[in-house]
């Protein structure tokens, strides 16, 4: 499933996918309380588009 969704990832356009991500930037900034990373450990996983692979971002990501 992880390499399905990578391949439909792709395929958007750059220009797309630019704007794509910059509305969906907005609306999670919109629902943070903070735009700090909090102190206590916090691990957001994510799917490498291009690998298939799993990948978590931490503070120092």
């Amino acid at each position: 499933m992880r390499c399905r969704m990578s391949v439909e990832a792709l395929k958007t356009d750059a220009a797309s996918r630019s704007s794509a991500q910059t509305q969906w930037r907005a609306v999670v900034a919109a629902r943070l309380p903070s735009q700090h990373w909090p102190e206590r450990t916090v691990l957001i996983t994510a799917v490498d588009a291009h690998t298939g692979e799993p990948v978590v971002f931490d503070r120092h990501s």
